[in-house]
């Protein structure tokens, strides 16, 4: 039945590509779906057609209908809407300054408490403990990235791409063809698979670490980690008529605009590999741009279609197609903003996003899912990090450009959240906004701006709070007494002034060596850095070309975690590293040897270098940090707790953000698997007050 159910979503997916024109309109209540203007050309082609689009987005509607509520459940539904980055200090401040109104209404009518955090309270190790209940060791993300033992290389923690072999077509007309499989490094179950494995279904929208989506009993769109049209992380293309401004960019592309002679400038997009270049050739769209008009706005023209640019405003969501053979097309969708207009020409294109409507990466479960989306609320970004923080730290968009970008996501994906909210009565709702995060990175305690999270914070990070408040007003008036509602972030915020390179102080005491080119020599190198917290025992048997045997690591280990808390940063006398912590003492289950030797907790003010992150070495060990992304919070876990609020009372008075996921299982009356390092809270249940025990622990 599975098959015939995926190879049906198939289908569905190739023909809704071909159907440009088609609009999908979803009942309230009956999940009806009327289609027009498709291929009417052939009335039998067309039934046909309708028939298996009706079945399969009435398969997907299906889901969301009511089931029975199981023994011992204290909720019909649960709500976890997740404040990336939400730092207690400031949320605690403007509650108390009636500044954020409906979360201090949730903290009196409810339960509030900080939520610790990981060891590192970074992004995608928090997200993954909160998903699967258990530490680190057990769901295998220690970091954004991971070293490859065997290349010394620095690797996405969050996925693996393996050679593998597909089959394409129908029923008996199927060829195998060569592919690459994208698989999710995370390992152990969701709850939300868990859920599902006891028929209880779950929407899961824009959670870190869910790319590619698994398969279970329900609906996800994937969020951080999920890629460009480019296979990256988020590569912009920065388009201009002066030469002299052609620049290599961390993550973006630069390119001139070309004149014909005829006041019209000639561009092109560049887009992904092409699956038949030996040479690996990028794919391209070409584009032209007339930049004088009546009004000084200008005229793009891309694949037939003409768009009116103004300086200072973002386009509409634009599509992209790239020929990439006889009858195939990789599809995108990109913003385009125009910066400059005058004596020169200055362009700024968004990476370029997986068209959600016909995807050519698997950025929903089931594939179908991102599908309906576009075509019920229309294009949306799917990058996982979409928000474009390295055009800002690059200098190619303005403060103004960056916050724009960033509430024009917002708003799309209230859009998503409360379209699930609507449609899923049973159940569970899961949807992360990462607004609060992106902001605080590029503004709390920036020169010029000034604050951080312990005094007064800059005008436009309280603002991003005040969204998100006017976000959770909004919610609770959609749920009802017998729905749980749970507000949480995976960390909380510091500053980030300061850049110690670990790789070039590990050089400068003796432990990292470098050859006469000024590369890392393995064959002399103890110990090195890579991610932004770990610190690596280059061990014989484990590393390529370890050098250090097993039975001295121990001592290694001890001798750098002393060395590196003992710290003191010459040119400000304050010590860089709070706390260092062995891996083998905080860490625990299958995967903990993949762990780095060391994790370093910074003092608030200081982060690994953006060198000693993707495993370089540096010219200098100690520098201010040059860029816009002046917050970070690699800290020590207890500096950068995150938020969590209930609107139902609950007892304790630690919570922890692996507790999140026993807890929504308890809820379902779904017991929690022996896995799980995180322990049910006790909710009180609807109706129930403080003569049952369960009384609120505020602070």
């Amino acid at each position: 039945m599975r098959v015939k159910i995926a190879s049906l979503l198939s289908i569905c997916v190739v023909l809704l590509g071909l159907a440009a024109p088609c609009h999908a309109y979803i009942g309230p209540g009956a999940g009806m779906v009327f289609l027009s203007s498709f291929l009417a050309i052939f009335l039998a082609f067309l039934l046909a057609i309708v028939l298996i689009v009706l079945g399969a987005f009435r398969w997907l509607f299906g889901l969301f209908r009511g089931q029975k509520r199981r023994e011992g459940a204290q909720a019909r539904r649960v709500v976890v809407v997740g404040l990336d980055g939400c730092s207690p200090i400031i949320m605690e401040r403007l509650m108390d300054e009636g500044r954020l109104p409906n979360l201090a209404k949730l903290r009196a009518d409810g339960w509030y408490h900080p939520l610790r955090t990981t060891c590192p309270p970074i992004s995608p190790v928090a997200w993954s403990t909160f998903a699967t209940g258990t530490n680190p060791g057990k769901h295998n993300i220690f970091d954004f990235l991971r070293r490859n033992p065997f290349t010394y290389q620095p690797e996405l923690s969050s996925t693996r791409m393996r050679e593998g072999v597909r089959e394409v077509g129908v029923g008996p007309f199927k060829l195998k063809q060569s592919c690459v499989n994208v698989e999710l490094e995370q390992k152990g179950r969701a709850f939300w698979e868990i859920l599902g494995a006891e028929g209880i279904f779950s929407a899961v929208m824009r959670v870190p670490i869910s790319y590619p989506p698994p398969s279970f009993h329900g609906v996800a769109l994937a969020g951080m980690c999920a890629p460009d049209l480019l296979g990256t992380q988020g590569t912009f293309a920065y388009y201009t008529t002066e030469p002299d401004e052609i620049a290599s960019y961390e993550s973006g592309l630069a390119s001139l605009l070309e004149s014909d002679g005829n006041g019209l400038l000639r561009g092109e997009i560049r887009g992904p590999e092409s699956p038949t270049s030996a040479e690996h050739e990028p794919l391209s769209v070409p584009f032209t741009l007339k930049p004088k008009g009546g009004d000084g706005a200008a005229t793009l023209t891309l694949q037939g279609e003409r768009v009116k640019l103004k300086v200072g405003e973002y386009t509409d969501w634009l599509p992209v197609s790239f020929r990439a053979g006889l009858r195939k097309r990789i599809k995108g969708i990109t913003r385009f903003l125009l910066l400059e207009n005058n004596s020169k020409v200055r362009l700024y294109q968004m990476p370029l996003n997986i068209d959600p409507a016909s995807p050519s990466m698997p950025i929903a479960s089931p594939l179908i899912f991102s599908t309906y989306l576009q075509k019920a609320h229309g294009n949306f970004s799917t990058l996982g990090l979409a928000e474009d923080t390295w055009g800002l730290n690059e200098g190619i968009l303005t403060d103004e450009a960056f916050i724009e970008q960033c509430y024009i996501f917002h708003r799309e994906r209230r859009k998503l959240f409360f379209d699930m909210l609507d449609k899923v009565r049973d159940g569970a709702v899961v949807f992360v906004f990462d607004i609060t995060d992106r902001i605080q990175h590029m503004f709390l305690g920036r020169q010029g701006y000034g604050g951080d999270a312990y005094g007064e914070t800059p005008e436009v990070v309280e603002d991003v709070y005040e969204t998100a408040d006017e976000l959770i007003g909004l919610v609770r008036e959609k749920l009802d007494d017998d729905t749980v509602l749970m507000v949480m972030s995976d960390h909380g915020f510091g500053t980030f002034n300061r850049c110690m390179d670990l790789n070039r102080w590990l050089h400068e005491q003796g432990y990292l060596a470098l050859d006469d080119s000024g590369q890392i020599d393995w064959s002399r190198t103890r110990a090195y850095s890579m991610g932004l917290a770990g610190v690596y025992v280059n061990q014989q048997g484990r590393e390529a070309q370890g050098i250090v045997a097993p039975e001295d690591a121990v001592a290694l280990r001890q001798e750098l975690a002393a060395k590196l808390e003992a710290e003191v940063d010459a040119g400000t006398g304050d010590c860089p590293v709070r706390q260092v912590f062995e891996a083998a003492s905080v860490y625990s289950g299958l995967y903990a040897d993949d762990a780095s030797d060391l994790i370093v907790s910074w003092a608030q003010g200081y982060r690994s270098s953006w060198d000693s992150v993707v495993g370089k070495v540096g010219e200098a060990t100690y520098y201010d940090n040059p860029k816009p992304w002046a917050a970070d919070h690699c800290m020590h876990p207890a500096e950068v707790p995150g938020v969590f609020f209930c609107n139902r009372k609950v007892a304790g008075d630690d919570v922890w953000i692996g507790d999140i996921a026993p807890t929504v299982l308890s809820l379902f009356g779904v017991d929690a698997p022996e896995a799980m390092d995180g322990m049910a809270l006790e909710v009180q249940s609807a109706g129930d007050g403080e003569q049952d025990g369960v009384v609120a622990e505020q602070e």
